[in-house]
This record gives C-alpha cells, sequence and structure tokens, in this order.
C-alpha cells in the first residue's frame, strides 16, 4: 500500500511539474523566433530600399574625373596605309565637364617608312604617294560605362570605356591639308587618383589624291594608340554611394 501510494504521489507531481515545463519551453521557443526574425527583418530605414541599394556592388566610386584636366601623350601606329609603314607620336589634353563628358583637343605627327607594293610579275611600283605627315582637331567624348576588374584576385582594377566624335584638319606631307572628320573608341584604366593608362582605336575620314595625277577620294587614316594619362588637379574628394 505504502508503495503504491508514494508511486501515486509523484506520478500526481509529474502531472502538475508538465504545463510548467512547456510553458517554460514555449517561451524559449517564442523568444527565438523573435530573436531570429529581428535578425532577418530589415529596418524600417531599409525596407524602403530594393536589394542593389542595400548591398551595393561598389561601395563608392573610386576614380572622379568632373571638373578635371587630363593631359595624355601617346604613341601608336597606322593600320591601313598599304605604301608607308608608320608610327605617331601625339598629345591629348581632355576637359572632364562631367564623369560621362569630356571635351578633347589632339594633335599628332607621323613618321612613315615607305613599304613596296608588288604587282604581277614581282616588281614593284615606281610612284611616289602621298602620306599624312599631322593631324589636329576637337572632338567631343562620351564615357558612359565605369567598371571594374579583378587582376588575378589580388587587385581590384578601374575603367572606363569611352567613344569621341569630332572634327579637324590632316596636313599631308606633299599636297597640303584637308579636312577630317573623326571617330575613336578606347578606355581608361586608373592605376591611382592621378594616373592611368588608355587605349585609343581611331579613324580619320578625308578627301585627298595619294599621288600626283590621281583624283581626291576619300582616305580613312586608321591608327592604334596607348598613352600615359596624368590629371590634374592630382587628387580628388571620394564620393560615398
Amino acid at each position: 500500500m505504502t508503495r503504491t501510494f508514494t508511486g501515486c504521489l509523484v506520478f500526481v507531481g509529474l502531472l502538475a511539474a508538465a504545463p510548467v515545463w512547456a510553458a517554460d519551453d514555449e517561451e524559449d521557443v517564442g523568444s527565438s523566433a523573435d530573436e531570429e526574425t529581428a535578425i532577418r527583418a530589415p529596418s524600417s530605414e531599409a525596407a524602403g530600399r530594393t536589394l542593389a541599394e542595400r548591398i551595393p556592388s561598389v561601395t563608392r566610386r573610386v576614380f572622379a574625373k568632373a571638373g578635371r584636366l587630363e593631359l595624355t601623350p601617346v604613341l601608336g601606329l597606322t593600320l591601313n596605309d598599304p605604301f608607308y609603314t608608320g608610327m605617331m607620336m601625339g598629345a591629348r589634353a581632355d576637359f572632364h565637364v562631367a564623369e560621362w563628358l569630356f571635351i578633347e583637343a589632339n594633335g599628332n605627327f607621323f613618321a612613315a617608312a615607305k613599304s613596296d607594293v608588288p604587282v604581277d610579275g614581282g616588281s614593284a611600283l615606281d610612284v611616289t604617294y602621298d602620306r599624312p605627315a599631322y593631324t589636329g582637331g576637337l572632338s567631343l567624348g562620351f564615357a558612359p560605362l565605369y567598371g571594374k576588374l579583378s587582376v588575378m584576385a589580388e587587385r581590384v582594377l578601374h575603367f572606363d570605356a569611352f567613344v569621341t566624335v569630332g572634327g579637324g584638319v590632316v596636313g599631308l606631307k606633299d599636297a597640303g591639308s584637308a579636312v577630317a572628320v573623326t571617330a575613336s573608341v578606347g578606355q581608361h584604366y586608373f592605376l591611382n587618383e592621378w594616373f592611368g593608362v588608355r587605349w585609343e582605336f581611331g579613324d580619320q575620314m578625308y578627301r585627298a589624291a595619294r599621288a600626283t595625277g590621281l583624283s581626291k577620294e576619300m582616305q580613312h587614316l586608321l591608327s592604334f594608340s596607348l598613352g600615359a594619362a596624368f590629371y590634374v588637379p592630382p587628387s580628388f574628394e571620394h564620393e560615398e554611394l
């Protein structure tokens, strides 16, 4: 009897304690759920922004051009002259009105070695063809793309891509000069706040006679150039996004 009575008391005690333990478990679960919800739920300030705005791919624009002068000495090659192998030396002066817009003054001088033009029979044409000696002009440039590259997972290299259109003059070695329409595409790679590397592929279109006795025809002076870009002033204020 005594053992039976004692067992009944223990069973009743367990039944009485069960709701208390269940309540404690519910409070623990509720507390954990509240904490998890607080962690996952965005703040009221962040709730109205998109994911791209809350987690931007670039936290700030590393390089700024607006209001700065870009001075670039360049070296290059002419690409499409069948009569001469030409080298180009020149300079660019760009004023960046905005991050995506700039005005450019440019000039180039050309040195060339004559190329023999074979004909049927293996001989060469004994004709002296005229060639460009210098060019100069003004252009309007647009740089709509700005991005970054990972270099061997060690460094982030920032760059932009640009196009230019404009006009100018092409000076010929023997026959005066001609008005030209110009266009180019290229990129800047920014190495620090005041220095970068620039490459450019350009076309200068003008009408000229390549030799005495020939009529004037549309000519294309294609060139590729590589330059070192220096920026003035040499520093700028970083813009936080």
